[in-house]
């Protein structure tokens, strides 16, 4: 086992990113979900009659199934399930037993205890790893961009979270969330194409609606402009093409799906945006530490790909920052001297590659990892205690 490489695990309600330590880049991107044949009610199913993570992406065996998540905004509701596509990646895709090597396991910056702890006894109970190390996703994604100091904003599938780190430190009480993510931006999407009354045919062999937001949603700099070229009818368009040789011609669709991250309210949520969760984390900073988390600001997950998001949420922030300098000021905000929101195009993989890194930089160190012994000994509670996060919550 000394000389094996790490195990490497990103698990998101989306998709699980796995890998070895040796590489940046996942060996797998799967979809974390569990197919269930499509049954009379009372009738009992075996292991073998499920599907699992790209099992079921074909749109003929989609159709036929129960498709569940079972870890959704950090929390897994189905332990049994989640297990069952662990089994599924180790045996079946990655050929490896994870006994026979350390895990490096990301984890959400505002996950729960309790989750945490199950996490732990789940690997070490379960699947007999000889040690551990659990990473914050947004320590993670800073570590892949090369800083030591900035704020992530991690867009996920179901939510989005804003953490600040200076040193690799969590800056208290700067991280906080939004129920807003990639799904909601791709529920907005499909109730564009409902209100116009477009459908697709059921031949497409790839989702339509995450083939247009991947390949043609954008965030626009001045929503309210582009909103009244719309009501003009002189707004640009695209045109996308289905697998029957149809055309349509894509037009709110491109610029308004994004726009539920600025404007929850548009899909019926309470709450603010990303703007203002941004800069509620800025207000909760000492400071004299404002310029270093505010002259970065980095985007990870996949949602974080779509062109323009950076230059806007710079742009309303500074707005946003200037409107209160001018006014009461309670916070003591100045203006930055700079800020840089910033994407990468590996954004989709961030979280995964800084972890990579970190657990190959650290694989001899036996301090920085968990052991069974440990676990043995101490307690899992004792385990939960000793890795970095930004806030557990119970």
């Amino acid at each position: 086992m000394e000389n094996n490489p790490a195990i490497v695990l990103d698990l998101g309600s989306d998709t699980i990113k796995a890998g070895f330590s040796v590489s940046q880049c996942p060996d797998f991107v799967l979809p974390n979900v569990v197919g269930r044949p499509l049954v009379p009610p009372g009738t009992n199913l075996l292991t073998n009659d499920f599907l699992f993570c790209d099992q079921t992406t074909p749109v003929s065996v989609n159709k036929t199934l129960n498709v569940t998540h079972p870890l959704e905004r950090a929390t897994v509701s189905q332990w049994d399930d989640e297990c069952k596509i662990l089994d599924y990646l180790f045996d079946r895709k990655m050929k490896t037993s994870p006994r026979d090597h350390c895990l490096m396991i990301t984890e959400a910056s505002l996950a729960s205890r309790k989750y945490r702890k199950k996490l732990i006894e789940v690997f070490f109970e379960e699947y007999l790893i000889p040690s551990i190390h659990i990473q914050p996703e947004a320590l993670c994604s800073l570590c892949a961009a090369g800083l030591t100091s900035g704020t992530v904003i991690e867009i996920g599938e179901n939510a989005t979270r804003v953490a600040s780190i200076v040193d690799h430190q969590f800056v208290p009480k700067s991280c906080a969330h939004i129920k807003v993510g990639g799904a909601e931006v791709t529920q907005r999407l499909i109730k564009l194409f409902q209100l116009r009354r477009t459908t697709f045919p059921e031949n497409e062999p790839v989702n339509p609606y995450r083939r247009i937001k991947e390949s043609y949603c954008r965030v626009s700099k001045n929503i309210s402009r582009r909103r009244a070229l719309y009501e003009q009818d002189t707004a640009q368009f695209s045109t996308f093409s289905m697998a029957n040789g149809r055309s349509i011609q894509l037009h709110r669709e491109i610029y308004e799906p994004a726009e539920v991250l600025f404007e929850p309210s548009l899909i019926g949520q309470d709450g603010p945006g990303i703007v203002p969760l941004l800069f509620d984390s800025i207000c909760h900073a000492d400071p004299t530490i404002r310029n270093q988390i505010t002259e970065h600001v980095v985007l990870s997950g996949g949602t974080a790909l779509l062109p323009g998001l950076g230059e806007r949420i710079a742009s309303d922030t500074r707005n946003m920052i200037a409107k209160e300098v001018k006014g009461q000021n309670k916070h003591h905000l100045t203006i930055p001297d700079a800020m840089m929101v910033e994407a990468f195009s590996h954004s989709n993989i961030l979280a995964y590659a800084g972890a990579a890194v970190c657990a190959q930089v650290y694989l001899n160190n036996e301090e920085y990892w968990a052991e069974k012994a440990d676990y043995e000994n101490d307690g899992v509670d004792a385990i939960v205690r000793r890795f970095k996060s930004a806030t557990l919550r119970e």
